[in-house]
Formats: C-alpha cells, sequence, structure tokens
C-alpha cells in the first residue's frame, strides 16, 4: 500500500497502542508512538517510538510538534496540559481534551449521565466518611459499591460494602485512593449480566455500532467477551445502547471510538455503569469482523468512509489471558495445539497476577459451539497458568 503523507501520533505504547499503530500502519500512514518505557507492547513489537516520562513537558511538546494528529490509548493523561500543548503545537487531539477529562474521572461520568438523564445506579459523593457513609448506607440498604474516581481500573478502585463488611476495608479503601480521586457510593445493582457496546462517530455525527456484547469479569477484570450477530438476541437492549451513545456521543462531541459498559437487570432494563473515551477490551473481538475498533477508530479521526460491521459467522467471543495468581516474572505465549483461533500475543515480558497478557478470539456458528469453544479455551489457559509455577515453559 502507499504511505500517505498524514503522521499520526499515539500517546501511550500498551497494547491498545500497539494494535492501534498496526490498524494505521495497515491503512499506510505514517506512526510515531509516545513510550514511557522501551518494554512497552508497541516498542517490543517495533513500532515507531519516542521516549519520554509523562510529565516531561519538553518531550511531549517536540512530540505532538512532529506529528499531524494525536490520539489516546488511555485516558489517564493530564487534560489540561493536553490542551495546552494541542494550543501551542496547532496539533489536532482527538478525541478532545475535554472528552478525555470526562473519561478519566468516574464521578464525571456519573454527573453526565444524570445531567443527560440516561439510567445510571443512585450515588452519593463521600466528602466526610463520618457523615457520608451513615448516608449511603441509608440510602442504600441492599449494599452499595464505593468506587474511586480516578485511578481506578481492572479490578482496582472499586469496594461492595454489605451488612458485615469489615470497617478496616472501608477505612483502607478511603485511605488507598490516589490524591487526585474523590470516593463516591453507587447504589449495588443485582445485575443478570454486564454489557459492553463499542460505538465509532464521526466529527460530522455519523456513527457505526458494533453488537452488544456479554462481558464476564473475574476479580474486576475482564476475563471473557461473547457476542452474536444474531440482532434478536439482544434487540432492544442494542437499541437502547445505541440510544444512549447517540446522546453521549452528540453531547461530548466525540471523535473514534468510544464503549459504555452496562448491568442488564433481571427486568431486561439498562442501567448505564461507565464509559471509555477510547477503543476497548470489549470490542477486541471486533478483530474478527470485515474491519476492527482500531481500524474504524483511526477512519473516523480521518474522516474516511466505514463500511457496515460484518463478522464471518453468527457468534463469537473473546478470552483474556490473564497472569496467574501465583506468578510473576519472565512469560512465553501459551500454545493452542490444535485449536483453531486467533491469538493476540501483546509481548510483555513478564507475567503479573490478572496481568493482561494478550487475547484469544473464537468464531461459532451456534451459542452452544461457542460455548464449548470458550470453555475449551479457559481449560487450556488454565492448565498454562498452573504450568507457569513449576515450568517457564508449556508443553502441549
Amino acid at each position: 500500500m502507499e504511505e500517505k503523507s498524514l503522521k499520526i501520533g499515539i500517546l501511550g505504547a500498551g497494547q491498545l497502542a500497539l494494535m492501534l499503530g498496526e490498524a494505521a500502519q495497515s491503512m499506510g500512514f505514517h506512526l510515531l508512538i509516545y513510550a514511557q518505557s522501551q518494554k512497552e507492547p508497541a516498542c517490543i513489537k517495533g513500532l515507531p517510538f519516542t521516549l519520554g516520562e509523562k510529565n516531561d513537558q519538553k518531550a511531549l511538546r517536540e512530540f505532538f510538534a512532529g506529528v499531524d494528529v494525536v490520539i489516546f490509548e488511555s485516558e489517564l493523561w493530564d487534560s489540561e496540559v493536553i490542551k495546552n500543548l494541542a494550543q501551542k503545537t496547532g496539533t489536532k487531539v482527538l478525541p478532545g481534551s475535554e472528552v478525555m477529562a470526562v473519561g478519566a474521572d468516574k464521578y464525571l461520568q456519573k454527573k453526565l449521565f444524570q445531567k443527560l438523564a440516561l439510567q445510571t445506579a443512585a450515588f452519593v459523593a463521600i466528602h466526610d466518611p463520618s457523615l457520608d457513609l451513615a448516608l449511603a448506607k441509608e440510602r442504600f440498604p441492599k449494599g452499595f459499591v464505593l468506587k474511586w474516581s480516578r485511578g481506578g481500573y481492572d479490578g482496582r478502585g472499586n469496594l461492595v460494602v454489605k451488612e458485615g463488611t469489615d470497617p478496616a476495608k472501608v477505612d483502607g479503601f478511603l485511605t488507598a485512593r490516589p490524591s487526585q480521586a474523590m470516593v463516591y457510593a453507587e447504589e449495588w445493582i443485582a445485575f443478570q449480566k454486564e454489557l459492553a457496546l463499542v460505538s465509532v462517530r464521526y466529527e460530522d455525527g455519523r456513527m457505526v455500532f458494533f453488537p452488544l456484547v456479554e462481558t464476564i469479569q473475574q476479580r474486576g477484570v475482564c476475563s471473557v467477551v461473547k457476542g452474536s450477530r444474531e440482532a434478536h438476541q439482544l434487540l432492544e437492549a442494542q437499541n437502547e445502547a445505541q440510544t444512549r451513545a447517540r446522546i453521549i456521543g452528540e453531547e461530548l462531541k466525540i471523535v473514534g471510538t468510544f464503549a459504555l459498559e452496562f448491568f442488564l437487570t433481571p427486568d431486561q432494563k439498562l442501567v448505564l455503569n461507565e464509559m471509555a473515551p477510547r477503543v476497548h477490551n470489549s470490542g477486541h473481538v471486533s478483530m474478527q469482523a470485515n474491519q476492527s475498533q482500531f481500524l474504524l477508530h483511526i477512519k473516523a479521526i480521518l474522516g474516511e468512509e466505514a463500511n457496515e460491521v460484518r463478522y464471518p459467522s453468527p457468534w463469537f467471543g473473546m478470552v483474556n489471558i490473564l497472569g496467574p495468581l501465583d506468578f510473576e516474572g519472565p512469560v512465553d505465549a501459551p500454545l493452542m495445539g490444535e485449536m483453531s483461533v486467533s491469538l493476540v500475543w501483546y509481548g510483555k515480558k513478564d507475567s503479573r497476577p490478572d496481568r493482561k497478557l494478550g487475547h484469544i478470539n473464537v468464531l461459532a456458528e451456534s451459542r452452544e459451539e461457542l460455548e464449548a469453544r470458550l470453555t475449551s479455551i479457559q481449560d487450556r489457559l488454565e492448565q498454562w497458568q498452573q504450568s507457569l509455577t513449576k515450568s517457564p515453559e508449556f508443553l502441549c
């Protein structure tokens, strides 16, 4: 493919940056990654990068000045710094710093959902624990979840509080919060399933949607994703989720890929949980479709036409490859033997408990086949995890 002159800069060098970068290169664009370490996946896999600390103003300004458009793999950057850099260099930043500010702060997200009258779990801010925790217990008698507004991810920054919860755990959670974060209490929702919708919005308001998928968590970390191209599976929820995505996308003027996470209640109501203004773990299954969330993110920020999303099989799923709880150290990709799957290994050199090391995508012709294949993959990964405590390599 003939190279295009536009140069895309990506802030961050983790697995999301790796897959975004590969999508940009596949379209013929020049690329530059801003990495904090050469040990990050995008650097390990050979994408062009420059090194700099997260708060290195000089390095960041040089990075901005050297590219035509800047995108993010993570919302966890100082939005004011990004805004100032964009103004000084004239470099386009998508989505804008305002979108990233909301994406980085879960409490601001809750306030946004409330403002837009989108159903979400009731919540109260915890400013004075001695008073506000008592208010939360009174208001949410069935229990609540304490959340850090910032800095929480993959199971960190959440604490379920119910009758009998050790007060010392609550005190520890409040004390451990990041300095820039506040704490709020959110009503505990008795949900049937957790769902996620990945959407792509263009600057002119056009939108492309991926199918609504079910996500299954393991210790707060996404473990399995399941979906179907058959619209009747979650038709009402799909339509409602898309409506909410349109409302949020229009309010924030989002450009690019973003994700919404929902609780599905036993009476089939959608309760909006959180949003991510970027490509999302639940969207990795899209790498099996005719166009992935990563490719569409690049297309949206550049205004290039997108096709309707199509999957080659009626059912599709993903399993995250997570580091075992009782192992830290060098790790190689698991061997899947005769299994017909698509394994994406991020190239991280070391494993840590529940660290995302890669993912495995799979297609199926029926729900039953999908469930069976996902179970087989999980069994194989469990064997691989167990082997890491005994041997540096897993032999089939």
